[in-house]
């Protein structure tokens, strides 16, 4: 459930007489300050007492915070810091994971220098998948600068609808080239970060791979991650 959904159906639960000890809550260093008492408040009171015992909140503050369109609430007001980073900064006491199992060693040190001694779970060090390479790459990750394409770069045809024709282009060619090489179209997945990008992809995709017989990219199985993200301005 949602918080967003528990607020919508907060009259429902008081009326269903749901009720709850504990409360578990993923993803809790993305949401709003206030938004993450919303999930405490949707059962009645017993005796002039809140039933609630225990809350659990399991986030990664490192990892984007909440989502404040408005500039001044965000800056001003910080309403972009969660309670699960507020909890962080004023030093309460916390449980940080030390091993990572989501990816190749060699990829984890992009990331795991954000944390303190963020180390590796046996399997992702063992396990023969992760010592074979990726056909068709040299390397196990590539970093790539896509220079502007036809003397034109990033644009926005709309307030905060940023696009990258180039780079579109470029990540279309290299799931084409993927496909190419046998790689199942549901263990690729194309990642952009803003809308109008996303948008621009799915434009290219069913233009070219049209035109090639291929198989667009699958929504739901990210193994391996074809990334098309665009500089922040």
């Amino acid at each position: 459930m949602t918080c967003t959904h528990a607020a919508l159906k907060r009259k429902d639960f008081l009326q269903l007489g749901f009720k709850y000890d504990n409360l578990l809550m993923e993803e809790s260093a993305q949401i709003l300050e206030i938004e993450t008492f919303i999930p405490m408040l949707l059962q009645r009171q017993e005796d002039g007492h809140a039933r609630l015992k225990r809350c659990i909140l399991i986030g990664d503050h490192h990892q984007l915070p909440p989502v404040v369109k408005n500039m001044a609430f965000q800056k001003y007001s910080h309403m972009d810091q969660s309670l699960f980073t507020r909890f962080v900064r004023l030093g309460v006491p916390y449980i940080e994971l030390n091993a990572q199992g989501r990816a190749r060693p060699s990829i984890a040190k992009l990331y795991n220098w954000r944390y303190r001694e963020l180390g590796d779970l046996p399997y992702v060090r063992d396990e023969p998948i992760f010592h074979k390479a990726n056909a068709g790459f040299s390397y196990e990750y590539q970093l790539v600068d896509v220079p502007d394409f036809m003397g034109k770069g990033e644009s926005a045809p709309s307030p905060w609808f940023y696009q990258n024709v180039g780079e579109a282009e470029y990540i279309v060619s290299v799931y084409i080239y993927m496909r190419s090489l046998g790689y199942p179209a549901a263990k690729i997945s194309i990642l952009t970060t803003y809308n109008g990008q996303k948008l621009l992809i799915r434009d290219v995709i069913s233009r070219r791979c049209k035109a090639y017989g291929i198989e667009p990219p699958s929504k739901f199985i990210f193994l391996y991650l074809a990334f098309g993200c665009l500089d922040m301005m």
